[in-house]
């Protein structure tokens, strides 16, 4: 079946909730392929580490990565190439390769050195909090309360106009989920973050990245890459390669993404990898969107 006009989607780190399927892998022999040119590099058995259970914290971007990649090469085969691809944080990294705006191997080491240098630093005290049916506006005022910088308490992810995430100091990001919730929102919800990622919390290990970030070659993509850093598409490699190293410690505008999407006359979503979370942050963004996600052989 052949479908015109979509947009794939890869989820971030928040999808390995789910355990990976290893359907893909067992039947087309694509997917052993790019599974063995990564096993190789590494030196390591990442099919073992990726579907047999629990993925050490050190492999699982490098895992998700390689199995929605996958996923994606598949589905495009079934339903045709997509119009343009995004990525929720670490989604987009995939987004990038599912585009072409750079190669398999140069961009898993990338990913490999960015996760040591993400989880080499230190944030016992960092939370993450997603604040549901409260509007942006208010919530923003909720932050500057409590943080007037911004520096250690922000919204990390603008989804919807009453639905975000606040990334902060542990004590902080409490704080202000205890005013909201005064103020009227519906549910303040602990993501049980190790880190408060997409924030300026996270400026230590973005700057420890620049070097890896540009000594991994990004060239023209075939298809537009949507930015999580401002919405926008780009096909150029070096304005893809700055603001996908800009997203570690800014938000994510998942907002203005949706928002350039139907724009375009985009209105269908496939999201490739497991679970839903892509799908249901695009339809609380934006409900025209018509999404389908991806995560075994018996989804397509």
């Amino acid at each position: 079946m052949k479908m015109h006009n979509w947009c794939a989607a890869f989820p971030g780190r928040d999808a390995l909730t789910k355990e990976l399927d290893p359907s893909f892998y067992n039947m087309y022999p694509s997917v052993k392929k790019l599974f063995a040119q990564a096993s190789q590099y590494f030196q390591t058995d990442l099919v073992k580490i990726c579907y047999s259970g629990k993925i050490a914290v050190k492999w699982q971007t490098v895992c998700l990565v390689t199995h929605c990649l996958s996923i994606y090469q598949i589905t495009a085969e079934q339903y045709g190439p997509p119009r343009c691809a995004v990525g929720y944080s670490q989604g987009e990294f995939t987004a990038c390769l599912a585009c072409g705006a750079a190669s398999f191997i140069p961009m898993l080491h990338l990913i490999f050195h960015l996760e040591q240098i993400l989880q080499s630093q230190p944030a016992a005290d960092e939370c993450m909090y997603r604040i549901i049916g409260l509007d942006t506006a208010i919530l923003e005022e909720c932050c500057k309360q409590i943080d007037p910088t911004g520096r250690q308490l922000c919204i990390s992810s603008y989804i919807s106009k009453d639905q975000n995430i606040m990334s902060g100091k542990k004590d902080m990001t409490e704080h202000a989920a205890a005013i909201a919730k005064q103020k009227g929102a519906r549910w303040a919800l602990n993501l049980h973050s190790p880190r408060a990622y997409h924030s300026p919390l996270c400026d230590a290990a973005a700057s420890q990245a620049i070097k890896y970030f540009s000594a991994t070659p990004f060239q023209k993509a075939i298809l537009p890459v949507y930015s999580c850093i401002d919405g926008n598409s780009s096909q150029n490699g070096t304005d893809i390669r700055k603001k996908l190293a800009s997203q570690i410690n800014h938000p994510i505008q998942w907002k203005k993404i949706t928002e350039k999407l139907t724009h375009s006359g985009v209105f269908h979503l496939i999201e490739c990898g497991p679970g839903c979370t892509v799908s249901a942050n695009t339809r609380i963004a934006d409900e025209r969107i018509q999404c389908k996600w991806i995560g075994s052989i018996n989804d397509l």
